[in-house]
């Protein structure tokens, strides 16, 4: 007495007229023994379920005659619907499900409520099958699939126990082979969008063409949709790439009316070569959907099928005979092996049913009955029965769970004739063409026409072009202007007005500017990941050492003179070792982000080709969160400004008042940063240059507010020492040797100016001008070339006279500089402003700046200057006299 097994067919039954379904889509009654065209529609998806079905059961009869397999062993088929258990019309664009609720119930029931079943063989689209087959491979259920043909199954460790009697995995590869012997280095990818199979194909696919170094110039998803304006927008964007192989990824019927609908819209012709997964043929008859010239459209199209049976051999003449004549149809060997596939399931069919035998051989039927044999029967049990079938001889499985199979490919010719090109051998090595075979493309030429290469000049800023030179020099001046100002902090440093700097912050600031210029070097030459990765360092650290000491000096000042402006020396010094510390430690998390963003993400370079040249350029890589990370940390420390501002601008002291230098610093980072996102938004290859230029002068501003402003300051303050020297030494060669001289040289220009009426009999006046005003807001500017002026202070105006020169001096608390005023120095009012301007060339020369609260105070601080001069000059003229 035999042992009953039985095996699952899995299919969307739900498609086929007349069954019945229990409620777990269950099928209770049989598919019909012979083809009726009333019921079932030839050339359409219930067509592919229908021959397939009626092959499978045809494999279990075979099996159940056979006293060689499972001898003892009788064989019952149970069919499942992935689609639910009642009957819907598919449609000729029925591309499968997403599963869902149907797919569930049945992968439910296969699992737990029919117990009996120990394999499965299913005819399923890949959209559909995802889901259910994952599920029976987690529950080691072994599926054999000859209808889904998505790489997503390859990867076994989703899906351990699914395999199948037809290639997944490679398609790619095997179309290179060709594309290289066709000397071919542009294509363009279209795939089927809202397909599994087609999608994931696609990918694969242009994987596998970047990976061998041909460009995909274009890649675009489509739908299988009959509206006409994504063919015409894609027509569009195929014209203008100058590509000629267009590469398809999807279902037959996408195949057939994306290459006809692009065709239809000029991409036809011998220039022009089309191919694809699968061969171009529509749910229905052509000749109805898309008219008279469907065959004229699509011809030259080359179709990459798996390696077809072996027509001659016996078993294939065998079945192939038998299935005909129990069918009722004379179905042509072409639509056997290549529009059903019928080989497939036939072959996927005996494969479980070996392996089943094997089992039963080694472990006994009552085992494999109640699955008691299912955790050794993943892919790897099926891999080598040594069975020669249908699809190959013999039937073996890769390491991927697909059959170990080459592929040919199979040109369309004249009136829907096929001409086999040559074929792929399964290692994916080489393209072998057959003997005699002659392509014939589309008007008839047999040369693979030209790929639409053009010889694209590849340009890069290096040292010996224009932009890559002025980038070097820039970036030199840029490095060689930061060493020298940290020479001058270092040996100045106790000097009164570098001190008031912040030596340690200034230090740290200058580090970071010449970070900023040395980064510039990289814009230089080809890129490569390492530099890309620099880039983004060296910008990310020259702002935060700039931003953090220029943070950090003003909030050491801040506490010093706003918050607590009492304090020993020794609080005060705890205070600044507060703030220091928490700099450093800003910095360490500046660096620790950026060691994560180069481990997690980084930047990689690109090439890129526009308006006829190619150029590379830095992008991105992999996720964009660790970036944001950057962008959030750096900004908070922006952020941090503003109160830094807030507090600055109440220290009275101008000279560690920064809060104009901090508005200034901040704004214009602001604008640059602005400048260099809208510049890299508009890719050329004169981006990174442009970029270079704003970061060159962002950080050369950053240097002019936080570092030349206080080295300016600490200049005049040198040049006002040899006016005063000056004016001693020219009274020293009246009275040389005077002790009242010697006793009041160091004692500045008033003093020395009283000292030269005293001993030379020099007539001399002095008034100060506080009549109209105070004290004046001023700002001033040395030298004829002199490009910087000092800050704003606050000053007590001074007239000094001796004989008939005439000295403007501003008093401060740390300075007292002098100008003289010539006949021929311009002084006039302009918006609330007196501008004194002398009109000598070189170091004499002078610019000064008197802000007044309205243009009245400006005129009345002008008359009161008129004024004392002609009353000093009254008075000197009167001392002559005497």
């Amino acid at each position: 007495m035999k042992t009953n097994i039985t095996l699952g067919f899995i299919g969307y039954y739900c498609g086929l007229k007349g069954f019945q379904f229990n409620n777990q889509s269950l099928v209770t009654s049989n598919t019909s023994s012979k083809y009726d065209p009333t019921q079932v529609s030839f050339y359409s998806a219930e067509g592919w379920l229908y021959f397939n079905d009626a092959i499978m059961q045809m494999a279990v009869d075979h099996v159940n005659a056979s006293p060689d397999i499972l001898g003892n062993v009788h064989v019952n088929v149970k069919r499942f619907s992935d689609c639910g258990s009642m009957y819907k019309p598919l449609g000729a664009s029925y591309r499968g499900d997403k599963g869902g609720f149907g797919a569930a119930v049945m992968a439910g029931a296969v699992v737990e409520e029919y117990r009996d079943v120990v394999g499965v063989a299913a005819y399923q689209f890949s959209t559909t099958a995802k889901g259910s087959a994952a599920v029976l491979s987690n529950q080691q259920i072994p599926i054999c699939s000859s209808g889904s043909s998505s790489p997503r199954f390859s990867n076994k460790d989703n899906y351990l126990y699914f395999w199948r009697t037809m290639r997944g995995m490679g398609i790619g590869g095997h179309m290179v082979q060709l594309l290289r012997a066709w000397n071919v280095q542009r294509v363009a990818v279209i795939s089927q969008a809202r397909d599994d199979m087609g999608r994931l194909a696609g990918i694969e696919i242009s994987d596998a063409l970047h990976a061998s170094g041909i460009q995909v110039v274009v890649r675009m998803a489509l739908l299988d949709t009959s509206d006409a304006t994504p063919y015409d927008y894609a027509a569009i964007v195929l014209k203008n790439s100058n590509v000629r192989y267009f590469i398809l990824s999807g279902q037959k019927s996408f195949n057939a009316r994306t290459a006809y609908m692009l065709g239809k819209r000029g991409l036809t012709g011998d220039e022009y070569v089309w191919m694809g997964n699968n061969q171009p043929k529509p749910l229905g008859d052509p000749l109805k959907l898309y008219g008279p010239d469907f065959s004229t459209i699509i011809r030259g199209f080359i179709m990459f099928i798996q390696m077809p049976p072996n027509t001659t051999k016996p078993l294939f003449k065998s079945v192939y005979n038998q299935f005909n004549k129990a069918q009722g149809v004379e179905m042509s060997i072409s639509d056997f092996n290549v529009y059903f596939t019928l080989q497939m399931s036939y072959d996927c069919v005996l494969m479980l049913l070996l392996g089943f035998d094997k089992a039963v051989k080694e472990q006994g039927v009552d085992l494999l009955a109640r699955r008691g044999l299912r955790d050794r029967m993943n892919f790897t049990y099926f891999q080598d029965l040594g069975y020669d079938g249908l699809s190959a001889t013999p039937n073996r499985l890769n390491a991927f769970g697909d059959l170990s199979t080459g592929y040919q490919a199979v040109m369309y010719g004249e009136n829907g004739t096929q001409i086999e090109l040559g074929e792929t051998d399964g290692e994916v090595t080489k393209f072998t063409f057959y003997e005699g075979a002659v392509p014939v493309f589309h008007e008839g030429g047999t040369v693979p026409p030209d790929d639409g290469s053009i010889v694209i000049p590849d340009r890069v800023h290096g040292i010996s072009s224009a932009y890559g030179i002025i980038i070097l020099v820039a970036s030199v001046f840029g490095i060689v202007l930061c060493l020298g100002s940290s020479y001058i902090l270092i040996k100045y440093r106790r000097n009164e007005i570098i001190r008031a700097s912040s030596v340690p912050e200034s230090l740290l600031m200058t580090t970071g500017l010449l970070i900023g210029y040395a980064t510039l070097l990289l814009f230089i030459d080809t890129q490569t990941t390492f530099k890309c990765n620099l880039v983004v360092i060296g910008y990310a650290l020259s702002f935060c050492f700039v931003f953090t000491g220029f943070l950090s000096k003003n909030w050491i000042t801040i506490s010093i003179f706003v918050i607590t402006a009492k304090s020993s020396h020794a609080e005060m010094w705890q205070r600044a070792s507060r703030f220091r510390m928490l700099n450093l430690a800003l910095i360490f998390g500046e660096v620790g982000l950026l060691w994560a963003w180069v481990v997690q993400a980084g930047m990689v370079p690109v090439k890129l080709t526009v308006d006829g040249y190619s150029f590379q350029t830095c992008m991105p890589r992999g996720t964009l969160s660790m970036f944001v990370g950057l962008y959030v940390y750096n900004a908070v420390l922006f952020a941090a400004v503003v109160p830094t501002i807030v507090m600055s601008s109440q220290v009275t002291h101008f000279r560690y008042n920064d809060a104009t230098q901090l508005v200034s610093a901040a704004v214009t980072l602001a604008l640059l940063l602005i400048c260099i996102v809208a510049i890299e938004d508009a890719q050329d290859f004169y981006t990174d240059f442009k970029v270079a230029v704003c970061v060159w002068l962002l950080v050369t501003i950053l240097y002019v507010c936080t570092v030349l402003r206080r080295f300016m300051e600490f200049y005049w303050s040198l040049e006002e020492v040899k006016v005063i020297s000056r004016v001693r030494m020219s009274i020293q060669a009246v009275v040389r040797g005077s002790k009242v001289w010697k006793q009041g040289r160091k004692m500045g220009v008033r003093l020395a100016l009283r000292q030269a009426e005293a001993v030379v009999k020099l007539p001399y006046a002095y008034e100060m001008l506080t009549k109209s005003v105070r004290l004046v807001l001023v700002k001033t500017l040395r030298g004829s070339g002199g490009m910087f002026w000092t800050s704003w202070c606050f000053a007590l105006p001074e007239l000094h006279v001796l004989s008939d020169r005439v000295w403007l001096t501003l008093r401060t608390n740390d300075a007292c500089p002098s100008f003289r005023l010539l006949e021929s120095t311009r002084l006039f009012v302009r918006d609330a402003i007196l501008w004194i301007e002398s009109t000598e060339d070189g170091e004499n020369a002078f610019r000064v700046c008197i802000e007044f609260s309205s243009g009245l105070k400006a005129d009345l601080f002008l008359k009161e200057l008129y004024e004392a001069k002609e009353k000093m000059a009254m008075r000197i003229s009167a001392t002559r006299r005497t």
